[in-house]
């Protein structure tokens, strides 16, 4: 099954500037040809689903997420639904808003997702890692 091509090519590059990842080294980490990842990001070459799931893996999102799944973002707050759409947010974060059940789980709040969107990780901190940091926020926090 092949991935649709414009916005999909659109978030690939986005998420992967954003988080200062070069194609060739996008390439080594996925096993991607870098000709091939730049063909991706121009929209020229179509995205197998195996591709889509390796590429979402090092870029710390969810396969759903690169090809905009809106049902994914549905049940989120306004905020969080704006930093998922704006591409804002880095690969984690996104990655932790996207899995609705565990914010859910975990009462999520707006002002938490603002605070874990403010704080300057490196950006291959993954979905656990945010939830390990609002975690400690909570834990310091707490009155």
């Amino acid at each position: 099954m092949l991935a649709p091509m414009s916005a999909l090519a659109k978030r690939i590059k986005t998420l992967r500037t954003a988080k200062g990842i070069t194609q060739s080294a996008l390439s080594r980490l996925t096993g991607i040809d870098q000709s091939e990842i730049s063909r991706i990001e121009n929209g020229t070459r179509r995205v197998s689903t195996d591709d889509l799931a390796v590429i979402a893996k090092h870029l710390g999102v969810s396969p759903a997420h690169l090809i905009g799944n809106g049902d994914a973002a549905r049940g989120l707050s306004p905020i969080i639904r704006e930093f998922v759409a704006k591409g804002s947010a880095p690969g984690g974060l996104i990655a932790l808003a996207e899995e609705t059940s565990l914010v859910d789980a975990l009462q999520v709040t707006d002002r938490e997702f603002q605070i874990l969107a403010s704080v300057d990780l490196p950006p291959d901190v993954d979905r656990d890692g945010y939830v390990q940091l609002l975690m400690t926020i909570r834990a310091i926090t707490k009155s």
